[in-house]
């Protein structure tokens, strides 16, 4: 839920602005609502912007075969698996195209561990991408790794 400082701050920016939405999927409809609500008039271009370049304190989006002006813009970021592991192992994935994992960074598949900007929990909107929850992550994946085959050699020795 958006709090009244972030409503603030857009108000603060886009009110009777005009912005771009390059946006989809469950949150658009959200921040579509609340940008309406403070007079911003938006400009619908998802899917159709071949550049973007700061102008004028705003920005020049290229748009089809025209320029558009614009004073701020919202995208959502796409997110692409750049090596085919996921695939081939089967692991879930998230409509985002992320590997769902759990709060010790397990996948669908038993023994398999996740972690970094493409793999998030599955109560997440989106991937959480810094190095530092990356690093977070992977340090989680790791440990739970090494208890996963703790426990697997224990049962072994049994």
């Amino acid at each position: 839920m958006w709090n009244w400082l972030a409503m603030a701050k857009l108000r603060q920016l886009f009110s009777g602005r005009r912005v771009a939405l390059d946006v989809d999927g469950p949150h658009a409809e959200r921040l579509v609502a609340m940008l309406e609500r403070i007079g911003a008039e938006l400009v619908d271009v998802h899917g159709r912007v071949r550049s973007v370049e700061r102008a004028g304190g705003g920005l020049d989006l290229q748009v089809d075969d025209e320029t558009i002006h614009v004073d701020g813009m919202f995208t959502a970021p796409t997110f692409v698996q750049s090596a085919p592991f996921a695939e081939q192992l089967g692991l879930e994935l998230s409509d985002l195209g992320v590997v769902v994992v759990d709060s010790f960074q397990a996948t669908s598949v038993a023994g398999v561990f996740a972690a970094g900007d493409l793999a998030a929990h599955r109560d997440l909107p989106m991937p959480m991408a810094s190095v530092l929850t990356a690093q977070s992550a992977g340090l989680v994946a790791g440990a739970a790794s090494i208890q996963h085959l703790m426990s697997r050699e224990a049962v072994t020795a049994r």
